[in-house]
């Protein structure tokens, strides 16, 4: 047979929910993106040794092992995000028969949500010898992040215990692809007390991020394993950035209101509602105060825009930290 070449077209990502964490389960979808590789995090140790001889030996061990997988910045698909919420915010159980919703709400009390791990299966649809499965696959951060004249923007990195050299599911089937237009985008910004989704603020937004760290640690005890079995969860972390265009109305002015309140150091509660076509949208709702309020900055020939870094809090007063209602005709997701 002569010697079969990997074409970069040809790398795909294969992922399944699994039943049991750490279990590997055949796949269910594709990762509708750039592919991104794994990358090791093992930990080695060497042994130095005098043996009597200039030539150094080197012996070198595996102590831990670890494995990173990223998912490079590709277009938001509506219809694979949930899989990214599943496997960083928590499962939850959809509502209504169609439209479904989904509500992933970030825990702020004591109790650790429920993750939905993955089996992945990375590699070359023409180099079978060089496939690798992770399973226990979890989302260990990602962002979403848009700007005016595009879609929505979202990267991942997905974390997992070990790889095993494995094989790709034959057949799976290939996922819809629903984007999200920023220029769809509509930005409420409400004083704490109020109601979130009240004040729209319309004509400012230039451009938008989230971003979500789980901050997942796998037990490192030794059972036997030179991998993790468990792992426990830290507090998760969400920060923002909001780029507001510069203007007034009826002596209001969006950069100016908000620059006073990031001085007052107050809570405020946002909504970015992303639209998409049929039923497709997603409501990002979180409380939060501002850590800066940029200077003025140059945006194209004309606008002028300030950037407002966040980070998102819990507000005793509105009971508030973070989440994500997401609308569509998914029944399971793919």
């Amino acid at each position: 047979m002569p010697q079969q070449y990997g074409q970069w077209p040809l790398n795909v990502c294969q992922y399944g929910p699994e039943t049991v964490g750490g279990t590997a389960v055949a796949a269910t979808g594709i990762w509708r993106g750039p592919f991104g590789h794994f990358e090791d995090n093992e930990q080695t140790e060497e042994i130095e040794e005098d043996i009597g001889t200039f030539g150094r030996t080197a012996q070198e061990f595996t102590t831990w092992q670890g494995v990173t997988v990223p998912c490079p910045t590709a277009a938001l698909n509506f219809l694979q995000f949930p899989v990214v919420a599943q496997a960083s915010i928590g499962k939850v159980t959809p509502t209504g028969t169609g439209p479904y919703v989904r509500q992933f709400d970030a825990v702020f009390g004591d109790v650790d949500p429920t993750l939905q791990p993955y089996t992945m299966r990375l590699g070359n649809k023409r180099v079978t010898a060089d496939v690798w499965n992770m399973a226990y696959a979890l989302v260990q951060e990602w962002e979403l992040s848009g700007k005016q004249g595009e879609l929505w923007k979202l990267s991942a990195n997905w974390t997992a215990p070990r790889r095993v050299a494995g094989s790709f599911t034959a057949n799976v089937p290939l996922a819809g692809f629903e984007p999200a237009l920023f220029a769809k985008t509509l930005l409420y910004i409400d004083d704490s007390g109020g109601t979130i989704g009240t004040s729209q603020k319309t004509g400012v937004l230039l451009a938008a991020s989230i971003k979500w760290k789980t901050n997942i640690e796998w037990v490192p005890v030794g059972d036997g394993n030179t991998y993790a079995i468990a792992y426990k969860l830290g507090r998760p972390e969400v920060t923002f950035s909001l780029t507001y265009e510069l203007e007034q109305n009826a002596s209001v002015s969006v950069v100016g209101s908000e620059r006073l309140k990031r001085d007052a150091r107050a809570y405020r509660l946002f909504r970015l509602k992303l639209q998409g076509g049929g039923n497709n949208a997603m409501d990002i709702d979180w409380s939060g105060k501002y850590d800066k309020a940029g200077p003025y900055n140059k945006e194209g020939e004309t606008n002028t825009s300030s950037v407002f870094d966040g980070r998102a809090l819990y507000s005793p007063t509105d009971s508030k930290y973070f989440g994500i209602k997401h609308t569509g005709d998914l029944a399971t997701i793919p």
